[in-house]
């Protein structure tokens, strides 16, 4: 179990921020916010984080740095389609869009990641 956690924990962390976000977000156009600027706001967050994490699981593995971006991006594009399920939101355009710009930023983060990891020599 312990090592099963270890394995998934940026996965975890990052659902654990996003559902964060969601509910500050929630918070603010109770509060009047523009629901466009607590959108905007949540999806620029949203890729910020899908870097990161697609940039720390590639300075840890040996494999080359676009797969593991791509793997970073699918598993949390895996998330977000069960979320938008069970949240019953149906698929347009924007959001295959929206996850197509996932794949891209997972896959620049993975190369960006591989690139900064230190040499073994």
């Amino acid at each position: 179990m312990k090592n099963l956690f270890n394995k998934y924990k940026l996965i975890l962390i990052y659902i654990i921020i996003l559902l964060f976000l969601s509910f500050i977000s929630t918070i603010l156009e109770l509060a009047g916010i523009n629901y466009t600027i607590c959108t905007s706001l949540l999806s620029i967050i949203n890729y910020i984080l899908i870097f990161m994490y697609s940039y720390i699981a590639a300075k840890k593995v040996n494999i080359k740095g676009y797969i593991s971006g791509l793997k970073s991006a699918l598993k949390i594009l895996i998330v977000l389609l069960i979320m938008n399920l069970v949240t019953l939101n149906n698929f347009n355009f924007k959001t295959v869009v929206y996850y197509l710009i996932i794949i891209i930023i997972g896959l620049l983060g993975g190369i960006i990641g591989k690139n900064s990891q230190k040499k073994l020599s």
